[in-house]
């Protein structure tokens, strides 16, 4: 009795350790041994006596315990599975389970696949490589539709869906089948916004402040009110709306009419090489010629075939005949205007009666650009250190005006030269002069304080025959950019291209040459036909220099200027011949469309105009009446002509 006293204690204690729901024993009887059946029955009389006991004492605990119990238990699995078992001996052994396959299996880590069923309850969620993506929000999610639930619900992806519900899509705002009239008065004041900055060449960032000013200097205006129109919204109209609509229209009209094109080569801050493309044509609604931005193309090689290639598709893919392209601008360089590999070459392959033409203005930069080479070198490297000294200095430009105020001089700033527009050399030489006097004294003082290169600007400054150069310069560069400024007038002055450039020959030509020899095809050459130097016309200003100060020059000294500045002339009219062709028969004919010379009775007919440019037999005779019907009429020009 007292084994069975010890044993039922071991069991209470036991079960209070592993705080156990239940804690039952169960005895197999044996099967092999039948000497053991008494043994056996006392045994398993001792075992009930013990269950009923056990159950008693522990049946108190359980309440308490259940709790913590119930956790542990499905967080992990039984510390121990305690088994008798008699094997065939007759021997009790007690063995330790481990867990089974089943339960080895659900420990694995098992990837959720997405499912399409989910985009019904969250109409967000996209799969995007097989996982969950939010299309607002741009966030890559787990598979998981507890996790898909949290993200729908959170704070950040309820404020993000409520701002796109508000927002309408750029075509929506278009489609006027179901808006109301105030709805379309509201997009038409945005298209209006938007075109203002288009035609101004305005930054859109403008839009961000301009619908609130109208709307505060409008406040009784109800469509002023609704106007909401930022950067953002504005770049979606012009790159979706407004340009594929204002290209079309420019298509439509390239597709069925003769047009020119006018071509040149950029690079933006990303070293990109581009084309910008720009046509001009007549336009049927405004009667007038105008010019249109078509296309910026990139290009990987500056080489006239990829140049003439990448036109080539461009006009290919709007089904554009490139036969309709009548007239070719570009700039002077080979590439272009080459006449055998340039782009100039390739297109009169395709249209032999193509008209070129090359920019006027560069050419005269180029022109004025060689002669100057005939002048000592040091002149352009000074003009640019004077400006490099004040440009970067708010304290030299402080002390000048010192001098300015002194010598009763305007205080303006020195002026740079600009590397790509030479004939600006205009207005830096004029600035200089106007400021000589006080440029001389403020760099004898600091030649003389600092010791620096301000020796050389000075040095340059107090040698008379320096400012003899400065002022031919004034004299002739103010002449050819009278030229120069003719054509880059908004108005068409092509018709004035071929009398302008021989007026302007035939001035310089008048400055050295004999009068009685002077014609266009001259040999300026020859130095036979010269005037005596002395009355060569180098401007008055420089004139009146030289009869001023007499005494500071030398007689040989003012021979060599004067020689240098006849050098200039002739690489000057040199320059001229090489690039303009005076007996262009085209330009000649040009200047008969003036409709003055129609009234002068000129020209009799429009036969010879139309047979040097015959892109159209379309209403020939019509035009031909209508030339006629100006003839000396002088009347009716003058009560409609526009000029």
């Amino acid at each position: 009795m007292s084994s069975i006293c010890f044993w039922f204690d071991c069991v209470w204690l036991w079960s209070n350790i592993l705080k156990m729901d239940k804690f039952i024993i169960r005895s197999k009887k044996p099967s092999s041994s039948k000497s053991n059946d008494s043994s056996s029955n006392i045994q398993a009389e001792t075992n009930r006596t013990i269950e009923t006991n056990i159950t008693t004492e522990i049946s108190s605990t359980t309440e308490t315990s259940k709790t913590t119990n119930t956790h542990k238990n499905k967080t992990t699995n039984r510390t121990e599975n305690i088994t008798t078992e008699s094997n065939n001996n007759g021997n009790p052994s007690t063995t330790e389970a481990g867990p089974s396959e089943d339960e080895a299996s659900s420990q694995k880590k098992y990837k959720q696949k997405y499912k399409t069923s989910w985009e019904v309850h969250y109409s967000w969620l996209q799969c995007v490589n097989e996982s969950c993506f939010c299309k607002i929000c741009f966030k890559s999610l787990e598979n998981n539709k507890k996790n898909l639930e949290r993200h729908h619900v959170s704070e950040r992806h309820v404020t993000k869906q409520k701002n796109e519900s508000q927002m309408m899509s750029i075509p929506s705002l278009f489609q006027h089948a179901n808006t109301c009239d105030s709805d379309i008065s509201k997009i038409k004041a945005e298209l209006m916004c938007v075109m203002f900055c288009i035609k101004r060449n305005l930054s859109i960032s403008n839009m961000d402040a301009l619908p609130s000013l109208i709307s505060n200097v409008c406040p009784d205006s109800s469509i002023a009110k609704t106007i909401k129109c930022g950067r953002t919204k504005a770049t979606s109209m012009i790159n979706n709306i407004i340009g594929p609509f204002s290209q079309s229209l420019i298509v439509e009209h390239l597709k069925n009419n003769k047009f020119s094109i006018i071509i040149d080569e950029t690079t933006d801050v990303s070293s990109t090489k581009c084309l910008v493309l720009v046509t001009r044509f007549f336009n049927i609604v405004t009667n007038k010629m105008t010019d249109h931005f078509f296309a910026l193309l990139e290009l990987q090689h500056s080489d006239s075939q990829e140049i003439f290639s990448s036109l080539k598709s461009i006009f290919e893919e709007k089904n554009i005949a490139l036969t309709n392209i009548i007239g070719l601008a570009t700039d002077n360089a080979s590439v272009m205007s080459g006449n055998i590999s340039g782009v100039k070459a390739k297109f009169l392959q395709i249209n032999k009666n193509l008209f070129f033409l090359g920019c006027t203005c560069h050419s005269l930069h180029l022109c004025a650009s060689a002669a100057f080479k005939k002048f000592p070198d040091y002149l352009e490297k000074i003009i640019k250190a004077i400006y490099n000294y004040f440009a970067h200095s708010p304290k030299r430009i402080g002390a000048y005006k010192q001098f300015q105020e002194a010598f009763d001089l305007k205080t303006n700033n020195i002026l740079g030269l600009s590397a790509t527009r030479w004939l600006s050399l205009e207005s830096v030489i004029n600035r200089l002069l106007e400021q000589w006097q006080g440029l001389q004294h403020y760099f004898n003082l600091e030649a003389f304080e600092n010791q620096n290169s301000t020796v050389n600007i000075s040095n340059f400054l107090m040698n008379s025959k320096n400012k003899l150069y400065l002022l031919f310069l004034s004299y002739i560069l103010n002449l050819m950019n009278k030229s120069n400024k003719l054509f880059q007038s908004e108005f068409t002055q092509i018709h004035l291209l071929n009398q302008v450039m021989q007026d302007l020959f035939l001035e310089i030509l008048k400055n050295f040459i004999r009068l009685d020899e002077i014609n266009v095809d001259v040999n300026f050459e020859d130095s036979a036909l010269y005037m005596p130097l002395s009355d060569i016309y180098f401007g008055i200003q420089l004139q009146q220099h030289i009869n001023k100060n007499l005494n500071e020059f030398a007689e040989d000294e003012l021979f060599d200027i004067k020689n240098n500045l006849l050098e200039f002339y002739k690489e000057l009219c040199n320059q001229i011949k090489k690039r303009f062709n005076f007996n262009n028969k085209k330009l000649q004919l040009l200047k008969y469309l003036d409709v003055s010379q129609i009234a002068n009775g000129s020209l009799m007919s429009i036969l010879p105009i139309f047979e040097e440019f015959p892109h159209s037999s379309q209403n020939v005779e019509v035009l031909n009446m209508q030339w006629r019907f100006l003839l000396g009429n002088n009347d009716f020009i003058n009560k409609y002509h526009d000029p």
